[in-house]
């Protein structure tokens, strides 16, 4: 009975142990004043944590450089707020945006990357 169960947990190990192949093709780097997301083939869904310690409201900036597919991206500022999409971007429809409000209440903010199909390119964030 040890020995099935011991097994079964192996199992299970390896199983949950698998799901970061989900995150292959992402690549975060963060610093003080930006966060850079560089995807290479990326699909599926991503969530990225960035600190906002600014004592007042702010804006949420980002730039976007994708060569290759195409990924859709939203906020969630917590659990007061709705998650809202700030932009889908494709290779040849690139563009930097300055205008999404952080309220000042907000210490973490989530973004949330989704890609149908393979993607390939960099997503640039920060906070004024």
């Amino acid at each position: 009975m040890k020995k099935r169960l011991a097994i079964f947990l192996a199992i299970c190990m390896f199983c949950l142990s698998s799901c970061s192949w989900v995150e292959q093709g992402v690549e975060i780097e963060q610093t003080d004043e930006m966060t850079v997301i560089k995807l290479e083939n990326f699909k599926g869904k991503k969530e990225v944590m960035i600190v906002h310690d600014s004592p007042g409201d702010g804006s949420l900036c980002y730039s976007t450089d994708i060569a290759n597919g195409s990924v859709t991206v939203s906020c969630d500022q917590g659990w007061l707020w709705d998650a809202d999409e700030l932009f889908t971007a494709s290779s040849g429809n690139n563009f930097t945006d300055r205008g999404y409000y952080i309220d000042s209440s907000t210490t973490k903010i989530t973004i949330i990357i989704e890609a149908e199909q393979e993607a390939s390119g960099e997503i640039r964030l920060w906070c004024s």
